[in-house]
């Protein structure tokens, strides 16, 4: 595949591109990535990694160019045919005919008696094929709002206030049928409705075959209409999966811009030993396979190794889960207060966040450099209100933390020490609870677990695990969160001399969504098994198919640190800004131990009421 510019990478020295890749980089909608951050407000915590969608996008391009190179030349042409040919026959009913006689025509392919694809050549169907996955790697976060999942997050209650009525129908249908999210579901949008200029990029002869087929494989993905074993699932595997070019770039680069000492693994090794082959599954079928060979099983232990330590200590870094918190309230805030904001009328509207108006030709573009105008818009907005209401206040104390770094709020925990002692005293608060409690001397199991069989170390995670989706439990701990009055710290703070009942702060619980595995990816028999396979090439040269956890204990006892790591954080945030002294050092601790209490309290009050427990006769 040719190539016609060289970009400079600290990940990979350098990215080479295609003159086509080369004319969607240069549209204003991909140039506005270089606006919408890939970590929010990290940066607040690890200042170097101030990375972008835009970089990533190049970057995960670059190593889906590297797979399918490593594809071709590792394996047989008997095989890699077989595929092919199951691939473009997919492929010809998402494009039409007339597509499809364009393909026919570039890449020298014949249709025999039987309807079997032939070709003389098979270096054109390479180059076609490798374009396509690559320009789907280029374009896979070309939807993403500004925050990319911050704002995702904050946006996505109002879609039905800001999307066409047809829109939000499909969105809502997709989005329940196949968990497609509303980034994606944009993202489909501004392929297939040509919006931004994306398609003025395709103007060459034979482009247009490309954005047929990106446009085809979208509408079909996003409507789940692909068998798991199809070509095309496999192919998309490449961009999306447990290990996948996305993860491959967005490790080494976060790791690498943030100095954190996490996130290294070896990719050269690792992808160049991908290869297509015809394995045996157990049900004795016989099916294609994308896979690395078994001498990359080290490397991949090292990816999920990484994988599981950056999450760890730096997108679920407690600061950073705070401040991130932070901005999705502040957002949220100005699009509920919008209409007390008479500055914000040309500045904001919820259109803005439409597909459609992304890139726009009055020069206005969605990204991060108009949100901050708008907080900082808001901020002086709402401190000019000489009356203020208490939603107000709130937003005020957000949009002071996100433009400010200012500490309006402490995290309970922060250590596992902590965190197990939490785990401790929600379980005594469930399980043995004292006699005058209202929930009495009970015994009591979630779905088929005894609760009090649960160890206590991991006895929270447990529970979350099983009602993080639940749209209540959210809406209670983690939207609207739980409030203290000033009656609940009248004993520490008995100067401040305010009514027992007005509101000091609000305590927010924030699960960490993340698992060592997707949840597709683990069977759901008695040992967690991880479905990353693996080509594994006996004496006789013959090859079949392993897990990785039939030959990696490493990469099993993922899951099970992952069982008693810390999934959540508790945060204590004033409703206030002249609330600030509460929450000095000095102040904390008294605060985080009635934070902790009155989550216990509140919690398991919800767990009866809501009939999450069942009680177990004595």
């Amino acid at each position: 595949m040719k190539t016609t510019l060289s970009i400079k990478d600290p990940i990979y020295g350098y990215s080479e591109l295609t003159d086509l890749e080369k004319r969607v980089i240069e549209t204003p909608l991909f140039q506005r990535l270089r606006f919408v951050t890939q970590n929010g407000l990290a940066f607040y915590t690890y200042p170097s990694i101030r990375g972008s969608r835009f970089e990533h996008c190049i970057g995960a391009c670059h190593l889906a160019g590297r797979v399918l190179s490593a594809i071709i030349d590792n394996s047989s042409p008997k095989i890699l045919s077989e595929f092919y040919s199951q691939l473009l026959d997919e492929l010809s009913k998402l494009i039409g005919s007339s597509q499809f006689t364009k393909l026919k025509r570039i890449c020298g392919i014949t249709v025999n008696k039987s309807g079997a694809l032939k070709w003389k050549e098979q270096t054109s169907v390479n180059e076609f094929v490798a374009q396509l996955v690559r320009l789907l790697a280029l374009l896979h976060d070309i939807g993403h709002l500004p925050f990319s999942h911050l704002g995702e997050e904050a946006v996505e209650p109002y879609a039905t206030q800001f999307l066409s009525g047809a829109d939000c129908a499909a969105y809502e249908k997709l989005h329940s049928k196949s968990g497609v999210k509303l980034h994606e579901f944009l993202g489909y949008k501004l392929i297939t409705e040509n919006c931004g200029g994306i398609k003025q990029a395709f103007t060459k002869k034979d482009d247009d075959l490309y954005f047929r087929g990106l446009a085809g494989i979208y509408r079909s993905k996003l409507a789940g209409r692909w068998h798991p074993r199809s070509a095309l699932s496999k192919i998309y595997e490449l961009i999306s999966s447990d290990i996948d070019v996305d993860r491959g770039d967005y490790l080494k680069r976060d790791g690498y811009s943030s100095g954190i000492g996490f996130g290294d693994y070896d990719s050269d090794r690792l992808v160049d030993s991908i290869r297509l082959e015809k394995v045996r599954r157990e049900s004795g079928e016989l099916d294609l396979l994308i896979a690395p060979s078994d001498a990359s099983i080290s490397p991949a232990e090292t990816f999920l190794v990484e994988r599981y330590n950056l999450y760890k200590w730096l997108y679920y870094h407690h600061s950073i889960r705070y401040f991130n918190y932070c901005l999705v309230k502040s957002l949220d805030a100005v699009i509920r207060l919008r209409t007390q904001l008479p500055k914000l009328r040309q500045k904001f509207r919820l259109e803005y966040f439409r597909y459609d108006w992304y890139v726009f030709e009055d020069g206005f573009i969605s990204n991060e450099i108009w949100l901050w105008d708008v907080f900082y818009l808001a901020y002086i907005g709402l401190k000019e209100k000489k009356k203020r209401s208490p939603a107000i206040e709130q937003a005020l104390v957000y949009l002071d933390v996100i433009r400010w770094r200012r500490k309006l709020g402490f995290t309970v925990w922060k250590t596992h020490p902590e965190y197990f002692e939490f785990n401790k005293q929600l379980k005594n608060r469930i399980c043995h609870p004292q006699d005058s409690d209202s929930m009495g001397q009970q015994h009591f199991r979630m779905g088929s677990i005894d609760l009090a069989e649960i160890p206590q170390r991991s006895f929270f995670n447990t529970i979350l695990q099983r009602i993080n989706k639940d749209k209540q439990f959210r809406e209670k701990f983690y939207k609207e969160g739980l409030s203290i009055n000033y009656r609940d710290i009248k004993g520490y703070f008995p100067a401040l001399g305010l009514r027992d009942d007005e509101k000091v702060g609000t305590v927010f619980i924030v699960p960490n969504e993340f698992e060592p595995f997707a949840k597709s990816s683990i069977s759901t028999s008695t040992d967690v098994i991880s479905q990353f396979e693996f080509l594994l090439t006996d004496a006789q040269g013959s090859k079949r198919m392993i897990r990785l956890t039939e030959v990696s204990r490493l990469a099993a006892s993922l899951f099970d640190a992952w069982q008693s790591d810390i999934q959540s954080y508790l945060y204590f945030v004033v409703s206030s800004v002249k609330f600030e002294t509460i929450v000095s050092i000095e102040n904390r601790q008294p605060l985080a131990n009635l934070a902790c209490e009155k989550f216990c309290e509140e919690f398991a009050r919800w767990l009866i009421e809501e009939k999450q427990l069942v009680t177990i006769a004595a």
